[in-house]
């Protein structure tokens, strides 16, 4: 007695060849390349992929096929593929970091000489089944739908729509798609139709919609040669004398289930990955938060094996509404989005993928007590200098609210200072700025800050005017040429933090439902606000030894730019003086102008209008304005139209 669908367990087994040379194209424009230009878009894109279909679909077992190079089918036929242009010079080296990276997520690959990914594919797919395990095979490739049955299905593009999605396919699918041909038809339309991208010949003179008239009839290729007699005479003038070509056609386009691999399920449990050497390989690779969120858990097979199973038809779970698709997150500083990665973000339940990302970084503090504010003062007392950070309840430094400020005074460590959250305990405002203010105001005690300017504009909101400003790691990154310049990303780039730091949108959220920090719970905003004034100051000595490296961009930084910030805030700060009287006087006057202007230009209004009475007006107009009117006259000798 066979597993039932609820008891399945499943395999998710990706065409290597045919999802790299998916994003390698889709996301070329992007052009997405690491600092010492290794071109990386393929992988990204191929990675996100998979990820992103992993996190979705909740496979329990993920392994990849690839290519090898010379085929059977090469041997029985010269020309098959033939005419396919040359693999650009940039693909085969990423299709190396991509296997680099399977390797990290120990995701095993499969090939076998002298054989395609798809026949390995059929290969593994075959023998899951013989395990009562279902098969999803992720692909952009319509040969892959023969395989389809009751325990293999077809996660398939769609790459012609403005939205391309991805679709399940199932039997019922496939019918739907070829007008009535079931999966084990496939390679006989193929026969008869042929297949212009491997070179496949079929029968001339047959098109897709004739091959699946003439299958729905008689069933196989075989049948319908035997039955040539009873076939009408636009279809039979075609296929007499090519019987041996059609039948040829279909062996080339079979997909062989027997290729010498042995699917290893245990090995292709998924999730026992180490994960920091995941992180390190897309360190090195310049990627960020957006892949690391989708990394499937590393929690262990036990866990992985616990995960519910979806239904028969491989229905995406807690959907978002929309189709499931291919989707990519391009990394910040990237302008380029194709649709085929065009996705939104799926509801995953939280055992599918990793946990969110909220790490410790150091040893940090909040201060809601006067015994903890003393302990933080002497901290002050004894620190050469602090790196300091502040949280509000928006981005207009001017307008907006303070809501806490975060101070360290070496790395690894760092403070919270709650001041205007809604909720939890906290220490009276007026308190907190009267005993920080000599420390903020003293101009020999050293600080450090990430966006400087914004921080001591809302601290001179509240009475603190910040002095001793020494250093601004987003200044600094600028300088030395880092697109990516904002603190998280910093972070996790240049210091190689063992997990991205949490984002703001964890905390407060998006779009509709996004709320202020003022609203997040003190025991979740500490660590948050306590890490940005921690990675602050372990940035500072690394962009200081840059600098030290880069004499013209230390110069520019120490004379130029450290010393603008405090003149922009107070520029800011007292803002432009407008002469009410005198704007209220020139509006009146330049009311009048036009309101004379008009009264002058229609009073031609009695003239046939043509193009030489346009032109005329036209002139008035130009002239009244001082403009030149010579580029209108050439167009005065045109006869009046209509």
């Amino acid at each position: 007695m066979g597993a039932t669908v609820a008891e399945r367990q499943r395999l998710m087994v990706i065409d290597g060849h045919a999802l790299t040379f998916r994003a390698f194209h889709a996301m070329a424009n992007a052009n997405l390349r690491t600092s010492s230009g290794e071109p990386t878009y393929a992988v990204f894109g191929f990675l996100q992929i998979m990820l992103t279909n992993i996190s979705e679909y909740r496979p329990h077992y993920v392994a990849v096929t690839f290519d090898v190079g010379r085929t059977f089918r090469d041997d029985m036929y010269a020309e098959y593929k033939a005419g396919r242009t040359e693999t650009p010079a940039e693909f085969h080296p990423q299709l190396d970091r991509i296997k680099q990276a399977l390797d990290a997520l120990c995701i095993p690959i499969y090939t076998a000489d002298g054989y395609e990914a798809d026949d390995v594919i059929g290969t593994l797919a075959r023998q899951a089944t013989a395990q009562q395990i279902e098969t999803l095979i992720l692909t952009g490739d319509t040969d892959t739908l023969q395989l389809v049955d009751d325990y293999v299905k077809v996660l398939l593009a769609n790459p012609y729509t403005k939205r391309t999605t991805a679709s399940v396919y199932g039997e019922a699918e496939v019918l739907e798609r070829y007008d009535g041909l079931r999966p084990d038809q496939l390679a006989d339309l193929r026969g008869l139709k042929g297949d212009p991208s491997d070179n496949i010949p079929g029968v001339k003179g047959i098109g897709e919609k004739g091959a699946i008239t003439l299958l729905n009839e008689f069933g196989t290729v075989e049948n319908l040669y035997d039955h040539l007699d009873e076939v009408p005479n636009r279809y039979r003038k075609h296929l007499d004398g090519q019987r041996e070509q059609a039948l040829f056609s279909k062996q080339l386009s079979i997909i062989v289930c027997d290729a010498p691999v042995t699917l290893d399920i245990d090995a292709a449990r998924l999730g026992g990955y180490n994960r920091a050497t995941v992180i390190e390989l897309f360190q090195s690779l310049e990627f960020g938060k957006s892949l690391v969120d989708k990394l499937p858990t590393s929690a262990g097979a036990a866990d992985v094996q616990a995960l519910p199973v979806v239904n028969a038809k491989l229905e995406p779970v807690a959907t978002t509404g929309q189709p499931a698709s291919f989707a990519t997150e391009l990394p910040a500083g990237s302008s380029f989005q194709m649709a085929l990665f065009d996705l939104p973000p799926a509801e995953v339940p939280v055992a599918a993928v990793a946990a969110p990302t909220n790490p410790n970084l150091g040893t940090y503090r909040t201060a809601t007590t006067a015994a903890d504010l003393d302990d933080l003062i002497l901290e002050l007392n004894s620190a050469p200098g602090f790196a300091f950070d502040v949280e509000s309840t928006g981005l207009s430094p001017l307008t907006d609210t303070l809501v806490g400020l975060s101070l360290s005074t070496r790395p690894g460590t760092g403070w919270y200072i709650p001041v205007g959250h809604v909720a939890g305990e906290q220490l009276p405002r007026q308190e907190v700025f009267n005993r920080l203010r000599p420390y903020f105001t003293d101009p020999h005690k050293p600080k450090y800050a990430h966006n400087a300017k914004f921080d001591m504009e809302l601290l001179q909101e509240v009475g603190i005017p910040v002095q001793g400003l020494v250093f601004d790691v987003l200044l600094a990154a600028k300088l030395l040429g880092h697109q990516r310049s904002g603190l998280k990303e910093l972070g996790f780039y240049e210091l190689r933090l063992p997990e991205p730091m949490t984002e703001i949108e964890e905390l407060i959220g998006r779009g509709a439902k996004q709320t202020t920090f003022d609203q997040v719970p003190i025991e979740r905003a500490a660590p948050y606000a306590a890490a940005d004034a921690d990675v602050t100051l372990r940035l500072v000595a690394h962009f200081q030894q840059r600098l030290q490296d880069e004499p013209h961009s230390r110069a520019i930084f120490e004379q130029l730019e450290m010393p603008l910030i405090p003149i922009l805030i107070a520029m800011e700060s007292a803002g432009i003086g407008i002469n009410l009287d005198y704007m209220h006087e020139l509006n009146e006057r330049l009311s009048n102008r036009i309101a004379e202007l008009e009264k002058e230009i229609y009073g031609h209004a009695g003239q046939e209008f043509n193009i030489n009475s346009g032109v005329q007006l036209n002139e008035i107009l130009f002239d009244k304005l001082g403009l030149p009117t010579d580029g209108l006259k050439k167009h005065a000798a045109r006869p009046a139209s209509r």
